[in-house]
C-alpha cells in the first residue's frame, strides 16, 4: 500500500511538476513578448520618443517601431495572456475568469478599430486592462475571501510567488493600442516646422529651416520631409527620424510644393516663380531636368495609383498632369475656376478639386481626368482633405473661416463648424478619428474631432502656422532603387 501511494505520489508530484513548467513557459514568453511591445510602443508614442528613435536607429531597430509590427504583438500578447488565463481555469475548473479575460480582451482591441471620445477610448482601454487583471489573479483573490488571508499576505503571494505577467501584458496592451503618431506643422513667420506628438498633444520637436517656408511633404516611406522654403528659395530636407535638416536643395527660381513619385525616386518641385516643373533625384538629392508646365505653378499632388503628378498652373485656372515615368506632359485640362486645392481619395481612383468662389468640389477619375462628380460648397472652399474611407471631404472656406462636411454619396453638406481664425491647412489622421487645422491668426494647430467637430485641443505651435501633414507609417522598400540618369 505504501509503494502505491508513494508511486501515485510520484506520479502526482510529476504531472504537477509538468504544469508548472508549462506556466512558466508561458508566462515567460508573454513576458517577453510583453517587454517587446512596450518599448516598441514607447518609441511611437510615449514623451520619450526622440530618444527612443535615436537609440533604436544607433543598434539598427529603427524599422521595429512600426504600426504593422505593433498591432500583431499586440495581438500575440493578448492571445498568451488568455492562454495562460484558460490553463489556470481549466486546472481549477473556473469559467468565470476566462470569461473575463475574453471580455477585457474585447475592451482592448475595440478602440484601435473604431473612431471614438477620448474619454470613451480610455475607458475601455483601461477597463480592458483592470478584466485582464482580475482574471489572471482571480484565484487568489477568491482565496483571500474564502481563507479570510490577509492583505499582507495576499501582496506576498503575488509578488514573490505570482509572476504578474498579465500586467505587463496589459501595460502592453494600453501602449500598442493607443498608437501615437506625428502631425508636423510648417510655420512660416518663425521659419520653423514644429512636430507635434498626437497623443499627448505636445510639441516635442521645432526643427528650423529656410526662410519662409510654405509647404511640406512626406518621402513615400515616410523617412524624409522635404520643405519648400519661398524666401530662402530652397527646399530643406529633414530626416524625419532624427528630426534635424539632413541637406538642402537648390532648385532655382521659388520652390512652392513637392510631389514624389510611387517608387519614391523621383520628386517633382514647382518653381512658383517660372513656367515649369523641376524634376529632382531623391536619392542623390540633385535636380535633374525643367518640364514646362505653364506659368505660376503651384500646387503639386502625385498619384501613386497612376504613377502620375498634378500641377496647378496658369494662375490655377488649369491642371497639368506629367507621367513620371517618361517625364513628360500627359495632359493639360482647363477648369474655367482658380483652383484652390487637391486631394486624393485613399484608393487613388479619384482627384478632388476645390475651385475657389463659388466653383465649389470637384472630382475628377485620375485614369482619364473625367470629371464624375460636383459638390456646391458655399464661403470660397480652399485646402481639403477626403476622408480614409471616401464618404466624406473636409473643405476649410475662406469666407467665414469654417470647416464643413460634405457627404461624397449624396453630394450634400453633412455638418458645418466655424473653427480657427483664419484657418490654412488640413489633414486626417489615418484611422479617420482626427482632424488637425492649422490656424493662422492663433498660431495654433486645432484638434478636432471628425464625429461631432468638437475641438479637443488647442496647441501652440510657431508663428504663422501653414502647411499641415500628419506622418504615416514607415513604408519599407524591398530592393534598392537605382539612380535615375541626366541631370538638369
Amino acid at each position: 500500500m505504501d509503494c502505491c501511494t508513494r508511486k501515485t505520489f510520484s506520479d502526482g508530484t510529476r504531472r504537477g511538476a509538468n504544469n508548472h513548467a508549462l506556466e512558466r513557459g508561458t508566462t515567460q514568453l508573454g513576458l517577453g513578448s510583453a517587454c517587446v511591445s512596450v518599448l516598441l510602443a514607447m518609441g511611437c508614442c510615449a514623451p520619450a520618443a526622440g530618444p527612443m528613435l535615436t537609440g533604436l536607429s544607433a543598434l539598427g531597430l529603427g524599422f521595429l517601431v512600426n504600426l504593422s509590427l505593433q498591432m500583431p504583438i499586440l495581438y500575440g500578447t493578448l492571445v498568451l495572456t488568455l492562454g495562460g488565463i484558460g490553463l489556470a481555469c481549466w486546472r481549477q475548473r473556473q469559467l468565470v475568469p476566462l470569461l473575463l479575460g475574453v471580455v477585457g480582451a474585447g475592451a482592448v482591441l475595440y478602440p484601435s478599430h473604431e473612431a471614438l471620445e477620448m474619454w470613451v477610448f480610455y475607458t475601455l482601454i483601461s477597463g480592458g486592462i483592470g478584466l485582464l487583471v482580475l482574471a489572471s489573479w482571480w484565484h487568489l483573490v477568491a482565496k483571500l475571501f474564502a481563507y479570510r488571508q490577509t492583505l499582507a499576505r495576499l501582496v506576498e503571494r503575488v509578488l514573490l510567488r505570482q509572476p504578474c505577467a498579465v500586467v505587463v501584458v496589459g501595460v502592453a496592451c494600453w501602449a500598442s493600442a493607443v498608437q501615437g503618431g506625428e502631425v508636423w506643422v510648417v510655420n512660416t513667420g518663425s521659419h520653423d516646422v514644429s512636430v507635434v506628438e498626437t497623443l499627448t498633444h505636445r510639441v516635442v520637436a521645432t526643427i528650423p529651416v529656410g526662410q519662409q517656408p510654405r509647404h511640406l511633404s512626406f518621402t513615400p516611406d515616410g523617412r524624409e520631409a522635404w520643405v519648400t522654403n519661398l524666401g530662402s528659395r530652397d527646399i530643406s530636407i529633414i530626416d524625419a527620424e532624427a528630426k534635424r535638416v539632413v541637406a538642402t536643395l537648390v532648385p532655382g527660381g521659388r520652390p512652392y510644393d513637392v510631389g514624389f513619385s510611387a517608387d519614391g525616386r523621383l520628386a517633382v518641385i514647382t518653381d512658383f516663380a517660372a513656367t515649369s516643373a523641376v524634376l529632382a533625384d531623391v536619392q542623390a538629392r540633385k535636380c535633374l531636368y525643367a518640364v514646362m508646365v505653364g506659368s505660376t505653378p503651384t500646387k503639386v499632388l502625385a498619384i501613386p495609383r497612376t504613377d502620375q503628378a498634378v500641377v496647378v498652373t496658369d494662375g490655377g485656372t488649369k491642371l497639368v498632369v506629367l507621367d513620371l515615368q517618361t517625364h513628360e506632359r500627359r495632359a493639360t485640362i482647363p477648369l474655367g475656376h482658380d483652383v484652390a486645392g487637391l486631394g486624393l481619395s485613399p484608393s487613388g481612383e479619384m482627384l478632388w478639386v476645390s475651385l475657389k468662389g463659388t466653383g465649389g468640389l470637384m472630382a475628377l477619375e485620375t485614369t482619364d481626368f473625367r470629371r464624375v462628380a460636383a459638390l456646391p460648397i458655399p464661403s470660397g472652399p480652399h485646402c481639403l482633405v477626403p476622408s480614409p474611407d471616401n464618404q466624406r471631404v473636409y473643405v476649410l472656406t475662406h469666407g467665414v473661416e469654417s470647416l464643413v462636411v460634405a457627404e461624397t454619396a449624396s453630394g450634400t453638406i453633412k455638418q458645418f463648424a466655424r473653427l480657427g481664425k483664419h484657418p490654412a491647412a488640413i489633414d486626417v489622421s489615418p484611422d479617420g478619428r482626427w482632424l488637425y487645422l492649422s490656424s493662422w491668426d492663433e498660431d495654433a494647430l486645432l484638434v478636432v474631432s471628425a464625429a461631432d467637430l468638437a475641438v479637443v485641443a488647442n496647441v501652440a505651435v510657431g508663428n504663422g502656422p501653414y502647411d499641415v501633414k500628419v506622418r504615416r507609417p514607415v513604408k519599407q522598400h524591398q530592393t534598392a532603387l537605382p539612380s535615375l540618369p541626366g541631370e538638369r
